[in-house]
């Protein structure tokens, strides 16, 4: 069985929204689509008879940008129509998907 922890952070608390912040890091714009259109992948495409795909685990932080563009198109990161068990706005716990 394989089991995936997928994990997609664009914003971090401690991190300036503009600017770098500690050690020259910055907040990110497209990690937690990213990390959505990979856990879809794997849901869609993953076929492997030796080891078949038995959950996901997604745990997403978008950034303010993404779920903006999510609320416009009612699609992920927000969990809009996205077919997987997503929460709105930032993710504080992991969605389990049953493959």
């Amino acid at each position: 069985m394989t089991h995936a922890l997928v994990i997609g952070v664009s914003a971090y608390d401690h991190l300036p929204s503009v600017g770098a912040g500690p050690f020259g890091l910055s907040q990110l714009g497209s990690t937690a689509i990213g990390a959505y259109r990979f856990a879809v992948w794997l849901r869609d495409h993953y076929r492997n008879p030796d080891a078949p795909l038995a959950t996901i685990r997604l745990l997403l932080s978008p950034s303010a940008a993404e779920i903006s563009a999510g609320a416009r198109r009612a699609g992920p990161p927000t969990g809009i129509g996205c077919g997987l068990p997503c929460s709105t706005g930032r993710a504080t716990t992991p969605a389990t998907v049953r493959a």
